[in-house]
């Protein structure tokens, strides 16, 4: 499993799930299933195999074992 660090550029494949926590209780506040695969930047490196990604302007957090490294870093 790759190591993914804040900064990192990565690969969310379609029908990944992204999930947005409540700040006050740690519960899923809202969730959501890509349509289409994207790329995404790492804000948070991983914890117990969650990441965080920057989407739609938040902070979202991902399953570490659903992300690759981009391979679009040079292009």
């Amino acid at each position: 499993m790759n190591k993914f660090e804040r900064g990192d550029l990565i690969y969310v494949p379609s029908q990944a799930t992204l999930f947005h926590y409540d700040s006050k209780s740690k519960n899923i506040k809202n969730f959501n299933v890509l349509e289409e695969p994207l790329n995404l930047l790492v804000t948070q490196e991983a914890q117990e195999g969650i990441i965080g990604v920057h989407y739609e302007g938040k902070t979202w957090y991902i399953r570490q074992k659903d992300i690759y490294l981009s391979r679009y870093i040079n292009e």
